[in-house]
């Protein structure tokens, strides 16, 4: 009798040491909303007031599409994996993949994009592996009327997106390189939405139009520019 009590006092033990481990580890790897970093005074979080009334005054044909798929990277690396998804989602209007069957034979595979990220090309030849076509824009080699332009423009076709490959510290946020979609334009503020795949480190934001500019026409670890790239069926 008392072995068995003993068996089942060492289980209850393991079972509230098991349970408490897992919390503790899940609270690490999603932080919730009121651990968000600040944004800069420049920036403007679309959950505010001032955000909102930025999107009723845009060009917003792409946000409302692709807030139906969008999707926090699921891993510190993910960003360009939980931004192909929700792009490949929202064209395809359907739970086409996830951010575990995004990684097809051909994709870089998951271990390596957890330990580098992705690169701008390597974001390309993935959505093309995924039966998507692009356009891929080096941040050096388009001039700011230009890049505004193609926002612009992308923006009032739903049969396309945008995705920007850009260095945080160069629009003053805390990271490196990182990959989110475009999704809408303020003309007043001449700022463009970021649905950052982050979303527990920023919410979405309206970044200055120059800014996110500048920021795509870094380089990243491979030594190649960062940039855009438009994806279309």
């Amino acid at each position: 009798m008392k072995t068995a009590r003993y068996r089942y006092s060492n289980y209850l033990a393991w079972f509230v040491f098991s349970v408490f481990t897992l919390n503790t580890l899940h609270a690490f790897a999603t932080p919730a909303k009121n651990d968000r970093l600040t944004l800069p005074d420049t920036q403007v979080s679309l959950e505010s007031d001032k955000g909102m009334t930025y999107l009723a005054e845009s060009i917003n044909d792409d946000y409302f599409i692709l807030k139906n798929h969008f999707e926090t990277q699921s891993h510190g690396t993910y960003c360009g994996v939980a931004t192909s998804v929700a792009v490949i989602n929202s064209l395809t209007n359907s739970k086409q993949v996830d951010q575990n069957s995004y990684f097809k034979p051909g994709v870089k595979a998951s271990s390596l994009v957890k330990r580098s990220g992705m690169s701008l090309s390597q974001l390309s030849n993935h959505f093309h592996i995924h039966k998507m076509k692009t356009k891929v824009v080096d941040g050096n080699k388009i001039s700011l009327k230009d890049f505004r332009q193609l926002a612009i423009d992308n923006f009032k076709n739903p049969d396309n997106f945008l995705v920007i490959n850009y260095y945080r510290k160069s629009v003053n946020q805390i990271g490196g390189g990182h990959i989110s979609p475009l999704v809408a334009y303020h003309e007043k503020s001449d700022s463009i939405l970021v649905m950052d795949t982050a979303s527990y480190k920023y919410p979405p934001t309206w970044i200055k139009t120059e800014s996110l500019w500048k920021a795509a026409a870094t380089t990243g670890s491979d030594g190649n520019f960062r940039g855009i790239v438009e994806i279309f069926k």
